[in-house]
């Protein structure tokens, strides 16, 4: 039957594809954290104060 393999023999190629999806994620990673520190002074803004509704209250008049 088949041979067991060698130690640092190779995985094929899902393996190798893993690999590279992990490397590229790795690298945006990366990226991004170098980008945000040249990004300049982030401030964070306040809410704005969302304008006051008048309560209508529970009307029960029957109406649809």
């Amino acid at each position: 039957m088949g041979q067991p393999l060698p130690q640092g023999a190779p995985g094929g190629f899902l393996a190798g594809a893993v690999q590279t999806a992990m490397g590229v994620a790795g690298g945006m990673l990366l990226a991004n954290a170098v980008a945000g520190m040249f990004a300049g002074e982030a401030q964070a803004g306040e809410p704005e104060a969302e304008p006051e509704m008048e309560d209508p209250g529970f009307d029960d008049s029957g109406e649809w």
